[in-house]
């Protein structure tokens, strides 16, 4: 993944959301991205209703578990 690139992750497990978003705050290649960008980003709005699963578990009134971060560069890099 190219530094500055954003991975998102969203499910309705919440045992696996937390799992997602432990392994990413320990990674040193990624960063949480803060609240106030992802409320302007478009992705994150789509990421609950841009497919069949998430359109099933909205409809269901279902939670869901998201992370968003964003890979940056190492020191030595």
């Amino acid at each position: 993944m190219e530094v500055g690139g954003i991975i998102y992750t969203i499910t309705d497990v919440e045992e696996l959301g937390e799992w997602m978003r432990s392994c990413l705050e320990k990674h040193p290649l990624f960063e949480a991205v803060p609240d106030e960008e992802i409320k302007a980003d478009p992705v994150v709005k789509l990421l609950s209703s841009a497919t069949e699963e998430g359109q099933k578990v909205a409809r269901n009134g279902g939670q869901t578990f998201q992370a968003i971060f964003r890979r940056v560069s190492l020191q030595e890099e």
